[in-house]
């Protein structure tokens, strides 16, 4: 080997050790200590850490436990990215904090409907009102604007802009699915409906979708339309009730409307149903039904055709009529099979 080959080896080796002592020689910085070089970057002081109070560190997100990863399975797109949330999911909460986070859910999701229909235009085209009759369309505008107005209060009372979709620092992005799948882990059963409704798996009828109901039965009418979401899915299974409406339906070739009669059932049972009323607000802002003077006017127009009017208005009878005597049970409670008809014995001729 030459002069030249050792001289060179040489130096790689010296390079070599001083890069890897280099890490020793640096002075060592906290992590919570931010680095800021002079303004004039000259002197004796450029590129030196100038320390400054330590910032907090964020507290890293919990791994799902027992407690919410099933919750967190439940609100996961199949074969999809997961849904960002915005804080960890919390299965802890009491009955007053779970129902005050899923009524808060829904003050915000009443918020970005409501933002939504600022845009007349394209709220028209989508809920089919642009063709009406001249008349009809003015009318159905004046209570389009008059609930929006209504449904923005939401937006303020979380500190939301009225005019976009910007988030605020307590509504960020996410917020609606955690919240209400927060509630749903932590026991709320109008959380809860709305989360089985949506769950990718075949939740258990008995186990889960009952208890469900019978809480529903049992609570705030207010909650009660929710009920509609779980008889949209599960309505052949749920109960005697509905089960025999719907066996009448696929014999007589009509439909039973479930959200029609879950909000005249509660309607019936004491909840707020004027013109002017959340319930109104929300088939006016969603659904373009708009300037009628009380939610049960609303969903007989635009929710009911015909064939499926007597049907619908004797299952809320007879709902209504069962929760009045409290017998909820003949609403969820699994029905007895039916009686299986006795075989004739054949005569030997007809063997």
């Amino acid at each position: 080997m030459s002069r030249a080959s050792y001289l060179l080896l040489a130096l790689a080796l010296t390079f070599i050790a001083w890069w890897l002592a280099r890490d020793d020689a640096m002075p060592k910085i906290d992590p919570g200590v931010q680095n800021h070089a002079p303004a004039s970057g000259t002197g004796a002081d450029a590129g030196v850490a100038l320390p400054t109070a330590p910032q907090p560190a964020s507290a890293p997100e919990p791994a799902p436990n027992s407690a919410t990863a099933r919750w967190l399975a439940d609100i996961q797109r199949p074969r999809g990215r997961p849904y960002p949330l915005p804080y960890p999911l919390d299965a802890s909460l009491d009955r007053v904090a779970a129902r005050a986070l899923y009524r808060k859910s829904q003050d915000v999701s009443d918020c970005y409907v409501a933002r939504g229909a600022l845009n007349t235009s394209f709220w028209e085209q989508w809920t089919r009102t642009r063709w009406l009759d001249a008349p009809e369309r003015e009318r159905v505008l004046k209570g389009l604007h008059a609930a929006v107005a209504r449904q923005l209060d939401s937006c303020r009372r979380h500190g939301m802009s009225e005019v976009d979709g910007v988030f605020s620092p307590a509504v960020p992005a996410g917020f609606v699915r955690w919240a209400r799948t927060s509630a749903a882990a932590s026991g709320d059963p109008a959380a809860r409906a709305e989360h089985f409704r949506a769950a990718p798996r075949n939740v258990d009828v008995d186990n889960e979708i009952r208890p469900v109901v019978r809480e529903l039965l049992l609570a705030d009418p207010a909650d009660l339309p929710v009920i509609a979401r779980l008889h949209e899915r599960y309505g052949a299974e749920l109960g005697a009730v509905l089960q025999m409406d719907q066996a009448r339906a696929w014999r007589d070739g009509v439909r039973l409307d479930s959200e029609a009669l879950w909000l005249l059932v509660a309607c019936d049972l004491g909840m707020d149903c004027g013109g002017t009323s959340v319930q109104a607000d929300r088939l006016c802002v969603g659904q373009g039904l708009c300037g009628y003077p009380d939610v049960e006017a609303a969903v007989r127009d635009g929710l009911l055709a015909s064939s499926e009017l007597e049907l619908t208005l004797q299952a809320r009878q007879q709902i209504v009529d069962l929760l009045r005597r409290g017998d909820v049970d003949a609403i969820v409670n699994r029905p007895p099979p039916e009686p299986r008809k006795p075989i004739k014995p054949q005569k030997p001729w007809q063997r």
